[in-house]
């Protein structure tokens, strides 16, 4: 809602608010993962097997040879001690040196067995379904200048504070921030934005238009601010009238994010971006028109560095748009 005033014959200025509900559903699962270990003690032979149940199974089997590790370790000691208490030097110091050496090795398979244990939880069976809501009020103002050919118009969009909550049915990915309940700050930026309009002829138009996000001032999910910069967005557009009632109009948006690595992430893909728009509307009569527009999003790849080589993420987006103007 909001309220224009006419200041001067070719500019006036606008103060309103807008109502924003914020819906996030996440849902996902991760199952039947498989490996393939080769083990004749554990009758592995390479075969794909189920990936959890078999590091537990190996996992078991290493925590019982720690376990005998340490009870050989525990001998030794006592005989050790033995030896020591005999006089018998030489006999005391090699009894020793084995118990030390049989305490090592249980120390480093009872490592390796939790491990695995941990490794077992990670590639269990997973599933995530969480529904998030939450709602704000965006304070609006705007001016807007009309003059001869020219038209010109400015709007300032302040930070909208939303807190999401989770409506959690299933967590099962060990993230805390997922769990039903959890209350996070998820703002929409302020923004402030400036376009260009001016008629080279009675039938064709060219504009102009910058766009820039306060996302570094805004509170982000997971406090993701301390990661991003501010988006800019650069925007150009034409426009053509033909056949009297017909407009045919095309356009480029360039937006570009500034964010750091640390703020991406397989759940929050952001990628810079360029897309391309064509529109077409056809006046029905002098107060009605039909409009139609397509979209095609192209986004710059992103590559992950992880330990074993990178993760490359790609996307694409289309969108078709239908709408109708009532001048009345």
């Amino acid at each position: 809602m909001g309220a224009s005033y006419r200041i001067v014959d070719f500019a006036s200025i606008y103060l309103g608010a807008r109502f924003n509900y914020a819906y996030n559903h996440y849902e996902g699962e991760l199952k039947n993962i498989k490996v393939n270990p080769k083990n004749e003690a554990l009758g592995l032979d390479g075969s794909m097997v189920e990936a959890a149940s078999t590091f537990n199974k190996i996992a078991v089997y290493l925590d019982g040879k720690a376990k005998e590790a340490a009870g050989a370790a525990e001998q030794y000691a006592a005989a050790a001690e033995k030896y020591a208490a005999a006089g018998d030097k030489a006999s005391a110091a090699q009894s020793k040196a084995a118990a030390e050496q049989y305490a090592a090795q249980a120390e480093e398979l009872m490592i390796k067995s939790k491990t695995l244990e941990a490794v077992a939880a990670q590639v269990s069976d997973k599933e995530l379904d969480v529904e998030q809501t939450g709602y704000g009020i965006t304070p609006i103002a705007a001016l807007a200048i009309n003059y001869k050919r020219l038209s010109f118009g400015l709007r300032f969009e302040y930070n909208t504070s939303i807190e999401m909550e989770n409506d959690t049915k299933v967590n099962q990915v060990g993230l805390d921030s997922y769990n039903d309940g959890v209350k996070g700050d998820n703002d929409i930026p302020a923004s402030i934005y400036a376009g260009l309009t001016y008629s080279l002829l009675d039938n064709l138009r060219l504009s102009l238009g910058y766009g820039h996000w306060f996302d570094s001032k805004a509170n982000l999910p997971g406090k993701q601010e301390k990661y991003a910069d501010d988006t800019d967005e650069f925007l150009y557009g034409v426009e053509v009238d033909f056949l009297t009632r017909w407009t045919l109009s095309g356009g480029v948006q360039v937006t570009r994010y500034n964010l750091s690595d640390e703020y991406l992430s397989e759940m929050n893909i952001i990628l810079d971006n360029t897309t391309f728009g064509f529109g077409l509307a056809f006046r029905a009569t002098d107060w009605l028109k039909f409009n139609v527009g397509y979209f095609h999003s192209l986004y710059n790849d992103w590559d992950e560095k992880v330990e074993y080589g990178k993760n490359t993420y790609k996307r694409e987006s289309r969108g078709v748009g239908v709408g109708i103007d009532l001048d009345i």
